[in-house]
């Protein structure tokens, strides 16, 4: 019984666990991914910040004419600030300085893509995700337009400036980490409220399930407790409804029963109840003294194993038959003359009907009548 229990609460605490991990599963990985794309929004908003301002002070440099150490001071200063890479080119994609690399040794950048889509196309942004050849990692860039403060439409340059994407990625991963370790210190108390929650559902089932096996097995005073106003103390209460029914048909049938074979028991004739098929169920005492043969003895088997006579086993087949109407016949049995009255009694519920023989004993009554015969024939 309690591996029983043991069995049902794994169940359900699993299938609970599960269903609340997955959940839980599903709910950060969406956390996870919208918070990441806030982080990422944000990161890109930051590196385009940071570029204006490398625009803002080259944009006086640029238009007057300053020394290449200009722009140098500026890449360096705001890559200091910021620990980012930062550049500036010329509108034909030369470089003018770079916080990281000898501009003078750098290839022209006209064809990058973010290079590209601010001379080509006039956006107010690029972007791109690339490896950076001078030290082969990959790198995110975003660029935007160094214009004349007189007339913005003019290109004075480009400002650009770059992170590596590990830096990106390590920024997600760090977003996921904590959403992830949220996630399980909400999950944790929320599994042990469901382990709680298995318990308290499976006690009182394990509790009512025991009570229906003692009830089972006989024990018609077995009956559940139901204190609360739960779902199961309901279940219970009903139980406990049809236990007493139950137990109270039962108590009928056993004082029918016990009435009817006290009754079977004082009669003087013999009975034999039998099932549809003709096999004997139960005997009376005069019965089992007619056939010589003990009641738990006889059981199982038919009448004319019982007497050796094939008609009583032929008039109970055709009693079974036509149930309600009683076949007559006279047997001899152990030296005896027996009348039997055989009659197939209908089921109340519609089964199959059950037979029922009545076995007299007419030995005396036929001596008397023979002799009564004979006197009769003596004085005539």
């Amino acid at each position: 019984m309690q591996k029983i229990v043991s069995q049902t609460w794994v169940r359900i605490a699993l299938s609970l666990t599960l269903l609340l991990v997955l959940a839980g599963g599903v709910l950060a990985f969406i956390t996870a991914g919208q918070v990441g794309a806030k982080e990422q929004e944000s990161t890109e908003a930051r590196l385009e910040s940071i570029a204006r301002d490398v625009a803002q002070r080259s944009a006086g440099y640029l238009s007057g004419g300053a020394p290449f150490e200009a722009f140098g001071s500026v890449a360096k200063d705001v890559s200091n600030i910021y620990d980012v890479r930062v550049t500036i080119d010329w509108p034909d994609g030369k470089v003018v300085a770079d916080s990281t690399q000898d501009y003078t040794k750098m290839p022209n950048e006209a064809g990058q893509p973010e290079i590209a889509a601010v001379l080509k196309n006039h956006a107010e942004m690029g972007t791109t995700t690339r490896i950076n050849p001078a030290t082969n990692t990959s790198e995110f860039y975003i660029s935007v337009p160094i214009a004349e403060a007189s007339d913005p439409s003019t290109i004075l340059g480009v400002a650009r400036v770059a992170v590596p994407s590990s830096q990106i990625e390590a920024q997600r991963s760090q977003v996921v980490k904590s959403v992830a370790t949220a996630a399980v210190l909400v999950l944790i108390p929320a599994i042990a409220v469901v382990l709680l929650l298995a318990r308290s559902i499976v006690g009182p089932l394990a509790t009512l399930r025991k009570t229906a096996q003692r009830f089972g097995r006989g024990d018609y005073a077995a009956r559940a407790e139901a204190k609360g106003q739960s779902d199961i103390d309901d279940l219970a209460r009903e139980f406990n409804s049809m236990a007493d029914q139950v137990a109270g048909t039962m108590s009928e049938r056993t004082a029918e029963r016990n009435l009817m074979v006290a009754m079977l028991a004082y009669m003087h004739d013999g009975i034999v109840i039998t099932d549809s098929e003709g096999h004997v169920e139960a005997m009376n005492l005069p019965a089992s003294t007619l056939f010589a043969t003990p009641a738990d003895q006889a059981e199982g088997r038919t009448l004319t194993e019982l007497s050796g006579d094939q008609r009583l086993g032929q008039v109970l087949s055709a009693a079974l038959a036509r149930p309600g109407q009683r076949q007559n016949l006279d047997i001899e049995l152990q030296g005896r003359q027996l009348s039997a009255a055989v009659t197939g009694v209908p089921s109340a519920t519609g089964d199959k009907p059950t037979g029922l023989v009545v076995l007299q004993d007419v030995t005396d009554l036929r001596r008397l009548q023979r002799n009564g015969q004979g006197s009769f024939a003596g004085r005539a």
